[in-house]
């Protein structure tokens, strides 16, 4: 799947609607059949995927999963780590605004005592 193909998708503009509206699990289900098509490696793939594990750090939040909140969270920021801004705005993407989310997540989270 090409970029151009990418952004004028149903299933891309679903999986930003769903994530967006805090549809988590859909969000994933989307997201995965387009990251399994995009070419490998890419900056697209790796955006995808960080994406999905947004997606997934939020659904964990829901299910109170407080470690598995942190440890997506960190894949995300690993994820994004590697990208040239370009690859977000290639998708429609805003940098800041991921790191904002993955922030606020990590702010919601209380650990429990061991």
């Amino acid at each position: 799947m090409s970029v151009s193909q990418l952004l004028s998708s149903d299933a891309w503009a679903a999986g930003m609607q769903f994530l967006n509206s805090d549809y988590n699990w859909e969000a994933h289900e989307v997201f995965e059949p387009v990251w399994q098509a995009l070419p490998n490696p890419s900056p697209e793939r790796t955006l995808t995927r960080a994406l999905i594990q947004l997606a997934n750090a939020q659904l964990k939040r829901k299910m109170n999963r407080p470690n598995a909140v942190l440890r997506l969270c960190d894949q995300v920021v690993e994820l994004m780590d590697g990208l040239p801004n370009d690859a977000f705005v290639t998708c429609g993407v805003v940098r800041e605004t991921l790191e904002h989310q993955v922030d606020q997540l990590r702010s919601t989270v209380i650990l429990r005592n061991p």
